[in-house]
């Protein structure tokens, strides 16, 4: 690889709320296979902003299955949780941009509207005149220390990418809210925060499953991604029929069989077992550890 050309830089990303099942496995197990046969970088980012569900034993549990199976990260981990001031930085930066702005309305007053919603038969969707507020009322009530949460302003338009596995993926702006990025009591939310570790790691490649893709996750992240200058690439992988199948992982739900050379066989033959056949991927030269991953 010529000098001039920018290293791979890949990264899985669990939440330590449960343990490491085997679609966690997969999807580490792609990116791990992607730096090692480019010469790139996989990195390790333990996603614990949910500090209701997040435990200890649950980070132990994902450190202990990657390394059972043999999938070494390249830097040091990187915890979500610790990131916290320059997601707060981020948001503000997006507000003074324009990108995002102020919602001082009370949580219980967008309780009360998408309950009226519920039983109008309606999705709620949040009115962005609400937030609306001259400069003089704002800093009023940023004087009185007024709670706000910010909301990312939604462009008009396409949000769109060019997907390395299913090419151009496009979705209508006008279906999504003005999403919160930075909760009333500080804390960011997933949206922001995935994106700005991204950024901050210098994550080249996202590859993950396709079970965000008919969701909301993807495109936010993307919007929010434009919006903080830059734009890791997605290759999309996997299926949600796959992905909606829950496995627990440990040596006990997964042995190498006794003709698998290393354990990412073993890893692969329990996907193909368990409705992995069959998708858009093989794996070559797995026992060499420079597999090429193929779509």
């Amino acid at each position: 690889m010529s000098s001039d050309v920018v290293r791979p830089r890949v990264r899985f990303a669990p939440s330590p709320t449960g343990f490491l099942h085997v679609g966690g496995a997969r999807t580490a197990l792609f990116n791990w296979l992607y730096a090692r046969k480019y010469n790139g970088v996989f990195l390790l980012r333990v996603e614990d902003t949910d500090r209701a569900r997040s435990t200890d034993e649950s980070t132990r549990a994902i450190f202990e299955g990657l390394e059972w199976l043999g999938l070494t990260w390249d830097e040091e981990v990187v915890f979500q949780g610790a990131n916290v001031a320059r997601h707060y930085a981020d948001a503000h930066r997006l507000l003074e941009t324009g990108a995002a702005y102020r919602d001082f309305t009370p949580a219980s007053e967008i309780e009360r509207l998408r309950a009226e919603a519920e039983a109008r038969g309606d999705a709620f969707k949040f009115d962005r005149s609400m937030a609306e507020l001259s400069d003089a009322v704002v800093q009023a009530k940023l004087a009185a220390h007024e709670p706000y949460a910010i909301r990312f302003k939604v462009p008009d338009g396409v949000t769109e990418w060019n997907d390395l596995v299913h090419e151009r993926i496009a979705f209508p702006n006008k279906d999504i809210e003005d999403f919160v990025i930075l909760r009333s009591d500080g804390t960011p939310v997933y949206n922001l925060a995935v994106v700005s570790d991204d950024i901050d790691m210098r994550v080249t490649l996202v590859m993950r499953g396709d079970e965000p893709l008919g969701g909301e996750a993807v495109r936010l992240a993307k919007m929010t991604s434009r919006r903080l200058d830059r734009e890791p690439v997605s290759r999309i992988l996997g299926s949600r029929e796959f992905y909606g199948r829950t496995f627990a992982l440990s040596p006990a739900t997964l042995d190498p069989r006794p003709d698998s050379e290393t354990v990412i066989e073993a890893v692969l033959a329990y996907v193909d077992a368990n409705g992995g056949r069959g998708r858009r991927w093989r794996i070559l030269d797995v026992g060499t550890g420079s597999g090429c991953l193929l779509v």
